[in-house]
């Protein structure tokens, strides 16, 4: 009976240091394959972000390029036909959304005759119509905006960094400016820059209105790192990719995320420090093709625990039942065994 029940304990605590290992080894492994693939399914839903994102500042470049050629193949520009044209192409673009916000025409000193001053027609929004006003250079200095010198020394298509738009109500916004040229005295010269506003809070609205998707924070950096959107409106131009970052995560940051960018490629960091709040974090990031910025996604890590919390109950569930069989697997074979020595 002795030798019974030393087999019986010596067996329980065998199977039991066994269960406990398997049991260790499956939770380890299921907790890496999960993670393995929320990775995966996260670098494909931040590329899907961005080619969405993208197509929309895309639409609007187009827009923009659009007006742009038809200033510059008019025969003859007239203010009034320029109001009317920028109404029109301002409400067939938001004809099923408000996207964006203004529109316009900055005209070049030799471009439109008989004028003392170059102007600039704007239209845009104001209780819910489109209106259009006139500003003589003499009222508002636009050739020395970043908005109309950048594309005109480039010669492209640019957006610019969000800035606040005082007259707009002191709105935060970016531009998307073209340059466009006419034939003058035979020449193809440089004539004006064609605008599209948008408002840094409707980006914004675009990128939260992507919802099947488990990232914290969606927001959008510029190409030396400046923040410019992001759900908490305090942090735009105000903080850098690095500078909410510690220490140590903005040091190897730096260099993962400007070689990648560099490389025109997405990428993914894992955070050694808290950062935007998170104890433990993922930052996936993806350039854009429409122009310099890049699109940042933070994941929690706490979403990890979630979903191998339910696992690692089942297994040990799992392993304590096999653990219970074997047991009284033991058990009944030490008592046939008891019988046929006896």
């Amino acid at each position: 009976m002795n030798k019974r029940k030393t087999c019986i304990t010596v067996s329980a605590i065998v199977l039991a240091a066994l269960t406990a290992v398997c049991v260790f080894l499956l939770c380890g492994r299921a907790s890496r394959e999960i993670i393995h693939y929320q990775d995966m399914k996260n670098r494909a839903e931040s590329i899907r972000i961005s080619e969405s994102f993208n197509s929309r500042l895309q639409a609007i470049e187009d827009t923009v390029d659009k007006n742009a050629r038809a200033m510059g193949e008019m025969p003859t520009l007239t203010l009034d036909y320029v109001r009317t044209y920028l109404k029109q192409s301002l409400a067939e673009y938001n004809k099923e959304q408000q996207v964006v916000f203004a529109m316009a025409v900055a005209f070049h000193q030799d471009t439109m005759s008989g004028l003392a001053d170059p102007v600039m027609i704007y239209a845009h929004y104001k209780e819910g119509k489109i209106i259009t006003s006139t500003y003589g250079d003499s009222f508002y200095h636009y050739p020395y905006h970043p908005w109309y010198c950048v594309p005109q020394y480039l010669g492209k298509t640019i957006w610019t960094e969000p800035y606040f738009d005082y007259d707009a109500g002191n709105i935060l916004m970016t531009t998307c400016a073209a340059p466009f040229y006419r034939e003058i005295n035979g020449k193809k010269q440089f004539a004006g820059v064609v605008t599209a506003d948008l408002a840094v809070t409707q980006m914004q609205r675009m990128l939260n209105s992507h919802k099947d998707h488990k990232f914290k924070f969606i927001f959008l950096i510029s190409q030396f790192g400046k923040l410019l959107s992001h759900p908490d409106i305090s942090k735009v131009m105000a903080e850098t990719i690095y500078s909410i970052a510690f220490e140590r995560n903005a040091t190897a940051l730096s260099d993962q995320f400007r070689a990648d960018i560099e490389a025109d490629k997405p990428g993914v960091f894992t955070t050694a420090q808290p950062m935007l709040g998170i104890r433990k974090a993922e930052l996936y990031y993806v350039p854009l093709d429409s122009n310099d910025w890049t699109l940042g996604m933070i994941f929690d890590h706490k979403h990890y625990q979630q979903q191998t919390r339910g696992i690692r109950i089942l297994i040990i569930i799992a392993g304590v039942v096999v653990y219970a069989l074997l047991l009284t697997a033991v058990v009944i074979f030490s008592r046939r065994l008891q019988r046929i020595t006896q």
